[in-house]
């Protein structure tokens, strides 16, 4: 796989695992609200996640206070299910912290769990 379908891939997954993550929490209305008000408020377009994450978690986190924080852990859990990965919490990580851990071990080619252990402990 080429680097650029790799990542057209993860971006993909990451946009689903947020939609799932507010369907799930939230429900289908609510999502499709949130959307709306990022965009309104802040912005930010659904399919601009993947490229402005740090902007998308803050934003998160300003709605909704420390409940944005558990729902960006909770897509972040949910991205690493969909990639077949094992979702370690590290105490200290933000959920930008395995956003980018995820983005080393697919960079770096990474492929088993202790190369996971690894990636995170570059990121500290």
């Amino acid at each position: 796989m080429k680097l650029g379908a790799r990542s057209l891939a993860f971006d993909d997954l990451l946009l689903e695992s947020v939609d799932e993550v507010f369907t799930g929490l939230l429900g289908e209305h609510t999502k499709e609200a949130i959307y709306i008000y990022l965009e309104s408020k802040y912005y930010l377009k659904r399919d601009q996640i993947p490229s402005q994450p740090d902007r998308f978690l803050t934003a998160l986190c300003e709605m909704s206070g420390k409940g944005g924080r558990t729902m960006g852990r909770a897509m972040m859990k949910r991205l690493f299910e969909k990639l077949g990965w094992q979702f370690h919490d590290i105490e200290g990580f933000e959920p930008i912290d395995y956003l980018e851990a995820a983005k080393l071990r697919l960079r770096n080619g990474l492929t088993k769990e202790r190369n996971l252990e690894e990636a995170l402990s570059d990121l500290r």
